[in-house]
Parts: structure tokens; sequence; C-alpha cells
């Protein structure tokens, strides 16, 4: 069984109830970080597509966390810890919820802050 990666960016009112409020990803469907912004305090996810036809390999599903200033190396050490073994004991959560504001819980010590956004590709056939 392969784990997957969790955001939940429903915080206004407590409720998911926008389109992509939520979204879970298997581990294997991650490819890198940047920062797509001059701001100290954000870090940039990128994953393979979702939703749709999208074949294009720089076309990429984003989600952009706030983080606390400068702590990018440690959020990305943090995070490739988390994913780093895929096999899952009998009885453990497959999900690593790396961020979920409804909760106000993150990945421990990875100086998430919260979501900024999730940005989901969506081409044809969706």
């Amino acid at each position: 069984m392969m784990k997957y990666l969790y955001f939940n960016n429903a915080t206004d009112d407590g409720q998911v109830d926008a389109a992509h409020d939520v979204y879970c990803v298997p581990v294997s469907a991650f490819r890198g970080f940047t920062n797509q912004s001059t701001t100290r305090t954000q870090i940039s996810l990128l994953f393979d597509p979702v939703e749709g036809d999208i074949d294009d390999a720089s076309v990429s599903d984003v989600v952009v966390l706030n983080i606390t200033t400068d702590t990018h190396k440690t959020f990305i050490e943090t995070f490739l810890k988390a994913i780093k073994n895929t096999n899952i004991a009998v009885g453990d959560s497959p999900l690593i919820s790396v961020a979920d504001d409804m909760l106000g819980t993150s990945l421990d010590d990875a100086g998430i802050t919260g979501i900024a956004s999730i940005t989901v590709q969506v081409g044809a056939g969706s």
C-alpha cells in the first residue's frame, strides 16, 4: 500500500465547501520544491496533475505553504523524512497530513504556519 500526502485549506468557515479545499495525492506524484515568489515565508510543492489528461511535464499542481521565515531547508528535510519510508505497517495510516488548516495541524517540526494556496491544473477530460 502506498502513502498519500494530505492538505486541507478549509479555514474560513470550518467547512470543506470550495473547490480544492482538500488535496490528497500519492507520494509518487510529488515532483519537487521551489519558491515561486520573493517571499521568505513560502515554499511551493509541485505534483503531477490529478485532474484531466495533462501529459505536459512542465505543468504541475502546486501547493504553496506558509512557513516560518527562512526555514525552507528545515521544511524540506522534515518533509523528505516523512515520505522516505513508503512501507506501511499493518494498522498504520497511509495518510501523511502535511498541513490541515481546519484542524490547525501540520508535520511536526516543519515550520508550517498554514496553506497559502492549492492550484489544481485542469486538462482535457475533466
